[in-house]
């Protein structure tokens, strides 16, 4: 058994080394754009008060969720709930 780990590693490749910045960069990228989409879309013109707040909910949850370390699925179905909460209100 040691033998095959030691044989393991000698043919294993080494993993690139990456900063510590560009690791964060990499993380945090999608989340800042999603923060300025949330604050720019209610500031476009014909976009009415209620939609651009539930649009601005919607993309400041995303962006919060996109920080979380959670799986596809989980995130997933907290964006469809929240979804349904915010544009099922308004409608008859």
């Amino acid at each position: 058994m040691t033998g095959d780990t030691e044989a393991l590693m000698r043919h294993s490749a080494a993993e690139p080394p990456t900063s510590r910045t560009a690791r964060l960069l990499r993380r945090t990228t999608s989340s800042l754009v999603l923060t300025a989409f949330a604050l720019a879309i209610p500031l476009l013109p014909g976009v009415d008060r209620a939609t651009g707040a539930g649009v601005r909910v919607l993309l400041l949850m995303t962006a919060a969720l996109a920080l979380t370390p959670a799986d596809g699925s989980s995130s997933g179905s907290v964006r469809s709930a929240l979804e349904r909460s915010l544009f099922t209100k308004n409608t008859p």
